[in-house]
């Protein structure tokens, strides 16, 4: 909704405010609602604007540590340390969400960010990149870990609002680690943040929804910076949250892993050492998990596990199909929707394979309830 700004002014001069007071109040409103976001002066404003209590808001970022559920996932790469899930209670996630949704969305993002942001996709992401025969992959190290509530301070101190509020957003936004996970972290890892992590700052947490947007304005810079450098090789270049990608039809025109590390130093980030990658035509190349050799597609295993899949529970039955799976130990609960949600993401790479998946899929015979058969198979055989 927008501000009535001529409501204000009427008011304010009612009850004597300086003229001083009403042309920066007036200024603050207008660079504000230049950018589309909404006019905020401070948290009882806010509580107002998201329909909750003043009081149970400032609660909220008095006790923020205390209002998430933690979880551990590890990754694919078993080398690698575990991610700290950090999941808020329904009531801060709420008051995120507006934020997510009512300031973050609303800020303007360079063309480099391929990630999170409203039109980018893993597809457009690797399309930058399609047929290159150079192609170097850097990966941020502890990207959301090394994000703390300073920086989003700034990102909010940015979008023009004052300091007060821009401290409340921030601190919304941002809560910290359990000391056990920053423990975690294998010997390397820990003694290149061990000065960030003496001071156990709070950092965005991987489960609160403005965490990703957040993350992506504050490597902006990073983002900044190598655009220059863009201007002087013939690279491509994009960015993937984390994940950094460079391309280019000539050895000599890629930059080294070297300049990039201190381009990224200098931003307060980390290169992982440990998932830098550097491959040239001839070799497979993959760009957020998708193929950019002869095109884009997405890797033969995966195509082949589907089709296979599609074969032979058209072929034997739903049923004998699965109990096959189950023989093998790779067994699905929700199969069909597993199926289809893959087939689906096939056809957003590639429609003519997808559409191929998708008759077979029409022809499987869906009717049977395949859950409690194999759950009364598995009785049968007790």
């Amino acid at each position: 909704m927008a501000f009535p700004l001529e409501t204000f002014i009427e008011r304010a001069k009612q009850e004597n405010h300086s003229t001083e007071f009403i042309d920066l109040t007036v200024k603050y409103v207008n660079q504000l609602q230049k950018n589309d976001f909404p006019v905020l002066f401070s948290i009882p404003h806010l509580a107002i604007e998201v329909g909750m209590e003043s009081d149970f808001i400032k609660h909220m970022i008095k006790a923020r540590n205390n209002l998430y559920s933690f979880s551990l996932l590890q990754k694919k790469d078993k080398k690698s340390a575990p991610r700290e899930i950090m999941a808020p209670i329904a009531e801060l996630k709420y008051l995120q969400r507006w934020i997510n949704y009512n300031i973050l969305q609303k800020a303007k993002y360079n063309e480099f960010i391929q990630g999170f942001v409203p039109g980018t996709s893993i597809l457009k992401n690797a399309e930058i990149h399609k047929n290159a025969k150079y192609l170097l992959k850097i990966d941020l190290l502890k990207f959301f870990d090394c994000i703390d509530e300073m920086k989003v301070y700034k990102v909010f101190r940015d979008f023009g609002y004052v300091k007060n509020l821009a401290w409340d957003l921030a601190k919304i936004c941002t809560a910290e680690h359990r000391a056990s996970y920053w423990k975690s972290f294998k010997k390397e890892d820990f003694d290149l943040l061990q000065s960030f992590i003496a001071r156990n700052p709070a950092i965005l947490p991987q489960g609160a929804p403005t965490s990703p947007l957040l993350a992506n304005l504050v490597a902006s810079e990073i983002d900044i910076r190598i655009g220059k450098l863009q201007l002087k090789k013939k690279f491509n270049y994009s960015r993937y949250a984390d994940d950094l990608c460079f391309s280019s039809q000539e050895e000599k025109d890629l930059p080294s892993v070297y300049l990039l590390t201190k381009i990224i130093e200098a931003t307060g980030f980390h290169v992982n050492k440990d998932k830098i990658n550097y491959c040239k035509h001839g070799m497979k190349q993959y760009v957020t998990g998708l193929s950019i050799t002869n095109g884009i597609s997405i890797n033969k295993e995966k195509r082949r596990e589907i089709f296979s899949h599609l074969h032979f529970a058209r072929k034997y039955g739903l049923e004998s199909h699965l109990l096959k799976l189950k023989e093998k130990g790779t067994y699905r609960t929700n199969f069909q929707n597993w199926l289809l949600g893959h087939i689906s993401f096939q056809y957003s790479i590639n429609k003519e394979i997808g559409k191929k998946m998708f008759e077979l899929y029409s022809k499987i015979n869906w009717t049977i309830d395949h859950n409690i058969n194999i759950k009364e198979k598995d009785q049968d055989e007790q």
